[in-house]
């Protein structure tokens, strides 16, 4: 079904007001009436044609036949229908209702009174995408502080589509910020007042009064503090931690990454949040760079991805993180660890709860002390085993030396002695451990 406006329907000069009123007029109105069948033959009623302009109707239903519609409801109750059409959201009814309104002089100008049905107008325009009817509604009418908020965000999304189609491309950010200079807000639906980003200290203040009170309030509460702040409902709900949290591991979850860096980047979380929140963002910078480079990432590479994109300090508190347990912690683990080198699962957790660590982390620390010690028992056994081959290998050699009767004992026993005969035996090849080990057991 296609809808035809009332301008449609009948010539522009008929809108002229006190048209008919004026006998010169009626006489051009009859005129052009009867001229129109007498023209070239082709009338649209069956008995206009031919040559004396065959009307038969009266002057006065001539004038009936292009009267203008009136108004047959107030402007109140239009602006009622238009506010209630409005809040629904149905857009396709709201434009076929406001088609259907008069286009006399008279009626038009009570109805642009009324702010509702401008907003109306306002908001057609916008979703058929005429612009310019958009741009002139809002330039040249002014609107209450209430309507400012949707007429400027129409304004603004207005422009960012002529943009876009202008330019081919989605627009960044700096390029919404260049199109809000470039058409700024006409003092119509603008107080004058700058628009910031950040909360004023008085907003910030009674916002962290509200959440040490209650960390997670109800909708009636949001609401309350909305109006006692001055922000939305979504604005006062943007600024709980645990809100912000459960977003941020949407995004990582999701593989947005982008919003989860601004998010951790732009609010300041408490410690307890920090653990997991750290683990994000490294995580996803590790994946990152394993999809830039094609393949996984080792030790080193990982070093280098945390060197190179740090933590922000809204989840670090400064302090730098070392894989080495505190000497009061190591000291606490050996203590057990000489108790009972195998502590079972509840003993871990006890454990785990006077050092700070986690159960895995002590059953780790638990399982490499055994490994050290076990590789350090067997590497006593190899020396002591050595040892014990090579004294039994020098005593088995003839050319053992024996101390005579006459040499003194002082002589047997001087330093000098045992330093020529290790230089000697060193010099012919035999070991030196098994010369230290001979000369020891001769001497005893």
């Amino acid at each position: 079904m296609v809808f035809r406006s009332p301008l449609e329907l009948y010539p522009t000069h008929f809108f002229l007001p006190n048209f008919a009123a004026d006998p010169h007029h009626r006489s051009l109105l009859l005129a052009s009436g009867g001229g129109g069948g007498s023209g070239s033959g082709s009338g649209c009623s069956p008995g206009a044609g031919g040559g004396g302009g065959g009307s038969s109707r009266a002057p006065h239903e001539e004038l009936s036949m292009f009267q203008l519609p009136t108004l047959n409801f107030s402007p109140e109750q239009v602006a009622s229908v238009c506010e209630t059409l409005e809040e629904t959201g149905d857009i396709e009814r709201l434009g076929r209702f406001l088609w259907s309104l008069p286009v006399a002089p008279g009626a038009c100008e009570a109805i642009n009174k009324h702010e509702s049905i401008l907003r109306a107008r306002a908001v057609v325009a916008f979703h058929t995408g005429n612009f310019r009817d958009l741009y002139h509604i809002l330039e040249n009418h002014k609107f209450t502080k209430e309507s400012h908020g949707k007429l400027q965000a129409m304004w603004l999304e207005a422009h960012y589509q002529e943009a876009e189609k202008l330019r081919g491309r989605p627009l960044g950010p700096v390029d919404k910020y260049r199109v809000r200079k470039k058409f700024p807000l006409p003092r119509t639906i603008w107080d004058g007042e700058q628009k910031t980003h950040c909360f004023k200290e008085r907003t910030r203040s009674l916002l962290r009064e509200w959440y040490l009170q209650d960390p997670y309030p109800n909708p009636s509460k949001k609401r309350e503090l909305a109006q006692a702040t001055g922000l939305t409902p979504t604005q006062a709900i943007n600024k709980h931690e645990s809100i912000l949290r459960a977003r941020a591991v949407v995004a990582f979850h999701t593989g947005n990454f982008r919003d989860l860096y601004h998010i951790l980047e732009n609010h300041k979380f408490t410690k307890e949040s920090h653990g997991k929140l750290q683990a994000m963002w490294l995580e996803a910078h590790y994946q990152e760079a394993e999809k830039l480079r094609g393949r996984p990432l080792g030790p080193v590479d990982k070093y280098r991805v945390r060197k190179k994109f740090p933590l922000p300090r809204t989840i670090w508190d400064g302090e730098q993180k070392t894989h080495c347990f505190k000497e009061r912690t190591r000291s606490l683990l050996r203590e057990w660890y000489l108790q009972d080198p195998y502590p079972n699962p509840s003993k871990k957790r006890e454990l785990a709860q006077a050092t700070g660590l986690t159960p895995t982390q002590v059953g780790n620390w638990f399982k490499n002390r055994r490994q050290r010690d076990r590789a350090a028992a067997a590497k006593n056994r190899l020396q002591h085993q050595a040892i014990g081959q090579s004294g039994m290998r020098s005593l088995a050699e003839p050319g053992c030396p024996t101390h005579s009767s006459a040499e003194s004992p002082s002589t047997a026993a001087s330093p000098t002695t045992s330093v020529s005969s290790l230089t000697e035996r060193a010099e012919t090849g035999t070991s030196i451990l098994s010369v230290t080990s001979s000369d020891s057991e001769c001497d005893v």
